[in-house]
């Protein structure tokens, strides 16, 4: 089981076919939601009948399937981890009852259709291809050692102590214990396996996108390639692009943020806004986002307002409020769960960032105010004047085709419009004046770019002087599926050539220095304990089975162990000594890089036990 947390210990054949049993219960369960969750409404499905507000069918059908299934496997991992039942036995039980519900349901023979009169088929040829290539990208960018920076340093380690403890736990010796975690129990059940599996199952959440952009497309265009070029634009982001095919809860947070967004949009249209259970989708969605990460809040909160607007300005002011708790209860009913955790273990439903209202608890006010100093070091200062600049900064150009929404706004389908771009403006607002990291874009990034694709759209048909009803001819649609299949292809191809130039992952995990240490420090633990204070490997959490401490912030902050009064360099070695005392530690990883020290001196005082590129392993010596 170690072996393969950290080595990839277990053979390719026998991962991939663990993925595609993820997929097949992803499958099942989000099968079985989608059909209780319309046979629900189904009295009232005389009013989706028209075309643009009937039930979801064909690549939407397929896509909400997915999002459901992902997070209904996150609910039911989350029960298991709860009931200290996170084990093999365990999972497969919820695995194999998903399974067995959907195959009650589809012998019932009651099960609501998922391809609709305007389909020729669920998903065409060109889209099978289209994800052949999203799938292709997905295993080949999360074949690599772990090792960006939060996945190995917060991610993978709280993912590894539920494994190991088999329920739900909290080390609070890692930065953030007690923030929402649905995409950590996928990462856990990952791991249950290898370290790749968690890797890719944090990346399949963008080959689902892709089939939710193409859906879009095909719904709202009536040509899902357009999704396809979306997709594309979405890929290629440098916010997206640095944490892609690691275990980031990114790429999940943006498909579910979308999801949401796409139901209420859905909604929005004439014809279906009379029909709440696509705002009981959305609020479902909505809800798993929130559970992933506080960004996802911000989205839901963007579009529960939109569902307000749209409530007021396009209908009944009377149904107003029973539309925003169709939207608002499941939100908060599957959300709610890490916020009361949150709120009963440290007095802050939101720790550590609410920690100047509900009182500080791991982290101290000095803590928080370097957080907030570091993130104010991202992107430009908070001005107006910086706000188009500061999208180009944090390059993502596509942005900017967003202010050409009040041109998709006089067409006809202007309440979903006004739907996407408002949530995307809410968050680009939400971003710009709280934290520029550009990371902190992802979750609305592809509605970002179907707007962009919709604007390019329609300058393409006033270009052509085409009239909104005219149908292409059948030649130009196959030319147009394959410019849209080479890009896709180009992105997979580039994909699978950076895997092959990519070094073995052995020869990848020798390029981490401290691994060898932290290896010792295990080897060492009969003698010294298990527990080990880091000085500048606080990336490193994942790489030890026994317990590293030590971050910029919490119980065991650098600038408290070291002198940080100038540049950080560490005390003299009996002060670090005394620390390590009062931490109920024997065991020092020093990066000299980051904290400089007297090695001469702390070797006098203390037991060199192992060096490795910038690392030393000192020991306090032990009692005669």
């Amino acid at each position: 089981m170690d072996s393969g947390l950290i080595l990839f210990g277990v053979s390719p054949v026998w991962s991939g076919f663990a993925a595609l049993v993820w997929i097949g219960v992803f499958q099942a369960l989000g099968w079985s939601l989608w059909q209780m969750l319309w046979r629900g409404a189904r009295s009232d499905t005389r009013c989706l009948t028209q075309s643009y507000g009937q039930i979801p069918t064909g690549l939407l059908a397929l896509f909400f399937q997915q999002v459901l299934g992902m997070g209904g496997a996150m609910l039911l991992l989350l029960l298991l981890a709860v009931c200290g039942l996170f084990h093999w036995p365990g999972i497969a039980m919820a695995g194999g009852g998903s399974v067995g519900i959907a195959a009650v349901l589809r012998y019932r023979g009651s099960a609501i259709k998922t391809v609709g009169a305007s389909d020729h088929a669920l998903v065409t040829l060109p889209e099978w291809c289209a994800l052949a290539c999203a799938v292709l990208l997905s295993v080949a960018v999360s074949w690599r050692f772990p090792g960006a920076w939060d996945d190995t340093s917060y991610h993978l380690p709280l993912a590894r102590a539920i494994v190991e403890h088999q329920s739900l736990v909290a080390n609070e010796w890692l930065r953030f214990p007690y923030f929402p975690a649905f995409m950590h129990l996928l990462f856990a059940g990952g791991l249950l396996v290898d370290t790749w599996l968690a890797q890719w199952l944090a990346t399949w959440p963008v080959a689902v996108t892709l089939l939710g952009l193409m859906g879009a497309s095909r719904w709202i265009f009536g040509h899902s390639a357009w999704g396809v070029f979306a997709w594309a634009l979405y890929i290629c982001t440098p916010a997206l692009g640095h944490s892609l095919g690691f275990a980031y809860v990114d790429a999940g947070l943006a498909l579910f943020c979308m999801a949401a967004v796409l139901g209420v949009a859905i909604w929005a249209w004439p014809s279906a806004r009379e029909h709440r259970a696509l705002l009981v989708l959305a609020g479902l969605c909505a809800g798993f986002a929130g559970g992933i990460k506080f960004h996802g809040l911000v989205v839901a909160g963007g579009s529960v307002s939109a569902v307000l607007i749209v409530s007021l300005i396009w209908g009944s002011g009377k149904r107003a409020v029973g539309n925003v708790l169709a939207f608002g209860v499941p939100c908060g009913m599957v959300a709610v769960f890490w916020y009361a955790r949150s709120y009963w273990m440290t007095g802050d439903p939101i720790h550590p960032a609410g920690a100047s209202i509900f009182g500080y608890y791991l982290w101290t006010e000095q803590d928080l105010v370097l957080q907030m100093a570091e993130q104010a070091t991202h992107g430009l200062s908070k001005q107006w004047v910086n706000f188009l600049p500061g999208i180009w900064h944090a390059h993502v150009p596509y942005l900017y085709a967003a202010f050409g929404l009040p041109l998709l706004l006089i067409r006809g389908n202007r309440r979903f419009w006004f739907v996407v771009g408002f949530v995307v403006w809410a968050n680009v607002l939400f971003w710009f004046w709280i934290s520029q990291v550009d990371r902190y874009l992802v979750p609305v990034l592809p509605l970002a770019a179907l707007l962009c694709m919709a604007l390019v759209r329609g300058l393409a048909l006033l270009a052509t002087s085409s009239t909104v009803g005219h149908e292409p001819t059948d030649m130009l649609v196959r030319c147009f599926w394959m410019l849209a299949l080479a890009c896709a292809g180009y992105l997979a191809y580039s994909s699978l050539i950076q895997w092959h130039k990519r070094a073995p992952l052995s020869a990848q995990r020798e390029g981490f220095a401290e691994i060898a240490l932290l290896h010792r420090a295990e080897e060492l633990a009969p003698q010294y304990g298990e527990r080990v204070l880091n000085m500048g490997y606080e990336n490193a959490f994942f790489y030890y089975r026994g317990q590293l401490i030590g971050d910029w912030f919490g119980r065991a902050a650098f600038p408290r162990i070291a002198d940080c009064s100038s540049a950080c360099r560490m005390r003299p070695p009996l002060e670090t000594q005394r620390i390590m005392q009062d931490l109920g530690v024997r065991l020092v990883l020093i990066h000299s890089g980051k904290f400089p020290f007297d090695e001469a001196q702390y070797s006098s005082q203390l037991v060199l036990l192992g060096k490795s590129g910038p690392g030393v392993l000192y020991g306090i010596r032990p009692t005669p």
